[in-house]
């Protein structure tokens, strides 16, 4: 791991834990455009495998969510 990454940050400032809660949605970008709305900060967003996925701090209630477009997936 890197000294860059949001990952090694949240351990120099909070310590090892959870970083963050991930869920799949189907309907990824009515979900971010909501988040956005209600004012929620993007911390990254990428495409991965052809999946795009981002985190938000969900500030104040000091939780990062993981969205990850989850379409096409079979189970």
């Amino acid at each position: 791991m890197d000294n860059k990454s949001i990952w090694a940050k949240f351990i120099v400032e909070k310590g090892e834990g959870i970083h963050h809660v991930a869920l799949g949605v189907s309907n990824y970008k009515e979900m971010v455009d909501g988040l956005q709305k209600q004012g929620h900060s993007l911390l990254v967003r990428a495409v991965f495998e052809g999946e795009d996925w981002c985190y938000f701090d969900t500030s104040p209630g000091g939780i990062v969510i993981e969205l990850r477009e989850e379409y096409g997936r079979k189970s």
